[in-house]
């Protein structure tokens, strides 16, 4: 949830900023001590830097104060700026409580990247966002704290993070929060994206709904275009300060072709579709993955092409029984591939009770019909599948679990 903490940093207290100190809440002991808003008519402009806002743009802004009566101030603050366009109003009483509203709101984010990005934190120093967010909103002032509702949008949205081995472009947000002061928003807000990559894996469009409360981030439902088929996360819950949670994700119709360097080294290329689940858990150190089975459907079949192994099927068979399937050897050697009618792979990292880390079975045979050479094939493997499976020395995407 990157792009959120953004869109509180520039557009819902980005305003705040450009308020003279009188109309901006106290901080530390000066809050607690009684404080006049003088009866004030009259227009004010000039530039301004925010210097609590790291690499801020230097925009221009105009303050326009009125006093209808004894008891309301009213002030009319526009900011504009590089990729900047605020319009608000606030109408106060002299204690400075009232009320407020945002009638216009435009950021160009990638104007305020540095900004942005130091809200985010030291975490994301080093990447780049962009987008073009626009918002309004309305609400109460008391003792310096702001309450209401606000709308937000993000659109042309993108999100460059190397140090992640993350990105994502074509960021479509759309937020209402309900309560400004406690964060917290109605269910059902809708963050989508294009595409994008992680660990150089690419994947397609994206969509996540989720409701924010405080800290606390609820997502009621998420997938992505990935690997030829889609991945849809079951709802969790994770903390905006602590950016950690586990999920069981559910494979629908990847295609196998495109997992190959995620599975032990036994094929050399297939053709075919895989449904499952398998375990994930996101923590600051990357992405983990656990236990999780992907298997053909019932009725369906993948062709496969095994890695020149000589030996793998034919070894342990009598020559006796070799001489009636003369199609083991050229399946075993990749010379003719095997059509699978049940396919299934098993990843348990942390090892099962026969101290497995993995299993493949396949069950079929040739693919040349003039070929007999029934299969019933069981890969097993123990040790570390990092050790099998390459995601680079520097990988955020390795595996991981609980041992079943």
């Amino acid at each position: 949830m990157r792009l959120l903490r953004c869109l509180f940093a520039v557009l819902l207290c980005g305003p705040v900023a450009f308020l003279p100190p009188t109309l901006r809440a106290a901080d530390g002991p000066a809050a607690s001590r009684p404080w006049k808003i003088p009866p004030l008519d009259g227009q004010l402009e000039g530039d301004f830097r925010p210097l609590s806002v790291p690499g801020a743009p230097s925009v221009h802004w105009k303050l326009t104060l009125q006093t209808l009566q004894p008891g309301v101030r009213v002030a009319g603050l526009v900011v504009d700026g590089p990729g900047t366009h605020v319009v608000m109003e606030l109408r106060l009483d002299p204690a400075g409580n009232g009320t407020w509203r945002l009638n216009e709101g435009r950021i160009d984010v990638a104007t305020w990247s540095a900004a942005a990005l130091a809200f985010l934190g030291d975490e994301f120093s080093g990447g780049s966002v962009e987008g073009i967010v626009s918002g309004e909103g309305e609400g109460t002032l008391r003792e310096g704290v702001f309450g209401g509702r606000a709308r937000v949008s993000v659109r042309e949205g993108r999100i460059d993070d190397a140090a992640h081995k993350l990105l994502l472009h074509g960021l479509d947000l759309d937020l209402v929060l309900e309560d400004i002061a406690a964060r917290k928003s109605a269910g059902g807000q809708s963050l989508r994206w294009d595409g994008g990559t992680y660990e150089e894996i690419p994947f397609g469009l994206g969509h996540v709904e989720f409701t924010l409360s405080g800290e606390e981030v609820s997502v009621e439902e998420a997938s992505v275009e990935v690997f030829g088929g889609e991945v849809v996360l079951a709802a969790f819950s994770f903390s905006t300060q602590r950016r950690e949670a586990s999920v069981i994700a559910r494979v629908i119709g990847i295609e196998v072709s495109q997992i190959l360097s995620f599975l032990p080294p036994v094929l050399a290329s297939a053709r075919g579709r895989l449904h499952g689940s398998v375990a994930l858990h996101r923590s600051p150190a990357g992405v983990q993955i656990g236990s999780g089975t992907l298997a053909l459907r019932s009725g369906e079949t993948a062709d496969l092409r095994l890695a020149p192994t000589p030996g793998l099927l034919s070894s342990s068979l009598p020559a006796s029984v070799l001489k009636y399937y003369p199609g083991i050897g050229k399946i075993e050697t990749g010379e003719v591939p095997l059509r699978a009618e049940h396919l299934e792979v098993a990843f348990t990292p942390s090892g099962d009770a026969q101290g497995r880390t993995a299993s493949i079975r396949v069950v079929g045979g040739p693919v040349d019909p003039g070929l007999t050479a029934p299969i019933d094939l069981n890969i097993n493997v123990r040790g570390s599948l990092e050790s099998l499976i390459k995601f680079g020395t520097d990988s955020r995407l390795r595996f991981g679990g609980e041992k079943p």
